[in-house]
C-alpha cells in the first residue's frame, strides 16, 4: 500500500498537482495546486510553486494530506469555465456567438 509520502517521492519534480487537505487547522478541505518543487520526506513537508502568483511557494504538510490530483494541465478548471452566449440569427439560421458592443 502506497502512502502520500512515496507517492510526492515517485512524482517527477515540475508536475501539475492538485493536492487536497485539512492544511493548517482549516475546518475543511483545502486546495493547494501547483507545480511539484521539492518533497522533503524525512520532515514531512512538500514544496508546490503557484502557476498563477509569482514566486508564490506552498509548504504541504505530507502528514494532513487527504489526496492528491495529479494529471491538470495548469490551474483552476481543466475546461472554461464560461461559455459564450449564443443567439440564433434568423438571417442567417445559425446559432452565433452573443455580441456585445
Amino acid at each position: 500500500m502506497s502512502t502520500f509520502a512515496n507517492d510526492l517521492a515517485a512524482t517527477p519534480i515540475g508536475t501539475y498537482l492538485r493536492i487536497w487537505g485539512n492544511f493548517q487547522g482549516a475546518n475543511n478541505l483545502q486546495c493547494l495546486q501547483g507545480n511539484l518543487v521539492s518533497v522533503d520526506v524525512a520532515s514531512g513537508v512538500a514544496v508546490l510553486e503557484s502557476t498563477t502568483y509569482s514566486n508564490k511557494l506552498y509548504n504541504v504538510p505530507i502528514d494532513q494530506i487527504s489526496s492528491i490530483e495529479g494529471g491538470h494541465t495548469g490551474s483552476g478548471a481543466s475546461g472554461p469555465v464560461q461559455t459564450p452566449d449564443k443567439v440564433y440569427n434568423p438571417f442567417t439560421r445559425e446559432w452565433e456567438d452573443k455580441k456585445y458592443y
